[in-house]
This record gives structure tokens, C-alpha cells and sequence, in this order.
């Protein structure tokens, strides 16, 4: 019997979606969903895996990356993604974590330096 089966979603926008859409193909042949592997850019890695774990926490889930071009991106891009994650937290979309006080810190020079301080 089948014990395990990949899902690629290319073009996948919202988390949630995602999950359900991987959890249906496993199940559609007969594989219960206990754990998952998500890989995605560096850049989205912790808001995914936080709403994984928050949105579904009986499926036991690893994050990692692939290579991209990712480290290209504006500082816009990732003061918006930083932003996604503290508001999927507040909105409970995400589990609560812990974010450094270095890196809030760091997001706020970055926001006074793009010019889009908070």
C-alpha cells in the first residue's frame, strides 16, 4: 500500500488551500494526512509553516526551502511578508511565535530606511 504522496502546487496562493489540497489527494488514495512536508521560498517559510501548525495541528509538519531568486526582493516585499505573518497571528490564521526583539527591530530600521515607517 501507498504510505506516501507528493502534492505540487504550482502558483498556490493562500496557505489553508494549500493543505486541503494536498489532504484530499492523499486521501483520494487512501493515505491519511499525518504529516507534511512544506516547501516553499525562504521568504513565505515561517508564515506557512505557522499557519500550517495553527490551522491544522494534527498534521505534523517540516518546512524547508528550495533555491530562488528570493534573496533579490525589495525591502518592500519583505516588510509586507513580516507584516503577513504578525497580522496571521493576530487574526489567529497563525500559531503565536516568539519574534525576537533583534528582528522587530530590525524590521523597524528597515521600514524608517524604505521610508514607510509604521
Amino acid at each position: 500500500p501507498m504510505t506516501h504522496f507528493s502534492v505540487v502546487e504550482v502558483g498556490a496562493t493562500e496557505v489553508a488551500t494549500s493543505v486541503k489540497t494536498g489532504e484530499k489527494e492523499c486521501l483520494s488514495r487512501g493515505i491519511p494526512t499525518k504529516s507534511a512536508i512544506a516547501i516553499t521560498s525562504p521568504l513565505l517559510l515561517r508564515r506557512f509553516v505557522a499557519t500550517i501548525r495553527k490551522q491544522f495541528p494534527e498534521i505534523g509538519v517540516f518546512g524547508t526551502t528550495f533555491g530562488s531568486k528570493y534573496h533579490l526582493l525589495s525591502a518592500q516585499n519583505v516588510l509586507k511578508e513580516f507584516e503577513r505573518l504578525i497580522n496571521g497571528i493576530k487574526n489567529g490564521r497563525c500559531e503565536e511565535i516568539l519574534i525576537p526583539p533583534a528582528v522587530l527591530a530590525a524590521a523597524s530600521d528597515l521600514e524608517v530606511a524604505s521610508g514607510k515607517p509604521r
